[in-house]
């Protein structure tokens, strides 16, 4: 993706609590590159320096504890082991909502000089990470872009 991330709307993602479970709003989403079919994923993108922004929405019946362990954010198995660990410089981590409000977790990825961008044929590198909310986790991908 040569676009940034923020200017297309793709920098943030909703997820939605409820007592069956974590999903993305409206579910997966589609790439940056619709066009050329690059399908259905459940992905947020951020430029280097760049803020993410993770809305969640509480429909449960009680109170959630929604964290993002930064130590668990680890390098897609196709990037491993030239990808850098630790790609975010900072941010909320965890936030906790009654039933039926709704916060925001922020978080700023590190700057274009931690990423070895030169000894990737990608445009991108991509992390796994998991939310967990209560009991209930899921594990979507982050997508680090130059």
């Amino acid at each position: 993706m040569t676009a940034n991330a923020a200017a297309l709307g793709l920098n943030t993602l909703t997820f939605v609590v409820d007592d069956q479970g974590i999903t993305i709003a409206g579910g997966p989403r589609r790439g940056p590159n619709d066009d050329q079919g690059a399908g259905v994923v459940d992905k947020v993108w951020g430029n280097c320096g760049d803020k993410i922004v993770f809305t969640i929405v509480n429909k449960s019946t009680q109170v959630q504890k929604v964290t993002i362990p930064p130590v668990e954010i680890v390098p897609s198995h196709k990037f491993e082991p030239r990808a850098k660990p630790f790609p975010l410089t900072s941010g909320q981590h965890t936030i906790v909502l009654k039933p039926g409000d709704t916060g925001t977790i922020t978080v700023v990825v590190k700057p274009h000089e931690h990423f070895d961008f030169k000894s990737f044929p990608a445009k991108g590198m991509t992390y796994k990470f998991t939310v967990y909310s209560n009991e209930h986790f899921l594990d979507p991908d982050l997508e680090i872009n130059p």
